[in-house]
């Protein structure tokens, strides 16, 4: 009897801390741009246009945007829209250590974004193998290293991402079926250009860090996959990709709030952080990087 009346006061507790409130139908969100697009030379020039809208509102694309392109101050022609607030540039023509400037309005508001296009970089895995991390256990390890420009001030994203088959397993152990998958691999580093950035503390997704304490060098770094990457009967490893990016510091900042913003919105006891951007004129980030892959192969 006692445990059915403090279940009821229970209930009756959690429906008076819900409390309905209507959604004014005059309540008026400014419709401010949103505006995302990351520039990267020999590839298609993407941009998502959209606008801050209320939660009422379904509608937030903008397909009928002005995007115009400018490379070492020299017009080179506006990004048609494909629908859905995208847009692309195909014959993107910017190359490393290229100025560029991106004008953007939806005839209401409107808004400019400058910078350079960072040096190219080139990635090299000198040595891999199976490690044991104390605390952690056996882990794929990495030795990488790179040139760093001298003349820059460089901020870098270093993640994995891992093809393999899997297999549908029947109760004999045999293969039924199989998928192609992708996956970004969780990454771990203790150098100490990993550990100087708090942000690291968010994400084990990636890496970010900048070139403070190896300026102009090449630096070598030991980088691991904690888990074991063999011995599960229904995969089948196909190859790993070591990718590093040196990207303008808006969109290392804009990755590093992003970063803890997505940590917080696991906790009801945090609340949301700011995502730095640099649209001045509304919300998001343009910004470009330079990249280079390192292919590791297990067939």
């Amino acid at each position: 009897m006692r445990n059915i009346l403090l279940f009821n006061i229970l209930i009756f507790t959690l429906a008076s801390c819900i409390k309905e409130v209507p959604l004014k139908s005059d309540v008026y969100v400014e419709p401010r741009p949103v505006f995302h697009c990351y520039l990267e030379p020999d590839s298609i020039l993407l941009a998502d246009y959209g606008r801050v809208t209320s939660i009422s509102d379904l509608n937030s694309t903008a397909d009928s945007a002005l995007i115009s392109l400018f490379r070492n101050n020299a017009f080179q022609g506006d990004m048609p829209p494909v629908g859905k607030g995208k847009y692309y540039f195909q014959n993107n023509p910017f190359q490393p250590r290229d100025s560029f400037r991106i004008y953007g309005s939806d005839g209401l508001y409107s808004f400019f974004v400058r910078g350079r296009v960072p040096s190219r970089i080139y990635l090299n895995v000198t040595d891999t193998q199976t490690v044991l991390i104390p605390g952690i256990g056996p882990s794929f390890a990495l030795d990488i290293s790179f040139t760093d420009s001298a003349i820059d001030d460089n901020f870098y994203r270093l993640f994995l991402r891992k093809y393999y088959m899997e297999y549908t397993l029947d109760k004999n152990g045999n293969k039924t079926d199989s998928v192609k998958r992708m996956k970004i691999l969780e990454i771990k580093g203790s150098e100490f250009p990993f550990i100087q950035n708090n942000f690291n503390n968010y994400t084990s997704s990636e890496i970010l860090f900048n070139d403070a304490t190896f300026n102009g060098t090449t630096p070598t770094y030991r980088i691991y996959t904690p888990g074991k990457m063999w011995g599960d009967p229904a995969i089948r490893n196909l190859k790993l990709e070591v990718i590093i990016e040196n990207m303008e510091k808006p969109l290392f900042e804009y990755y590093n709030t992003r970063n803890a913003h997505l940590w917080q919105q696991q906790s009801i006891s945090q609340l949301p952080g700011n995502i730095n951007g640099n649209i001045a004129a509304g919300y998001g980030v343009a910004g470009a990087y330079t990249k280079s892959v390192k292919v590791i192969s297990f067939e």
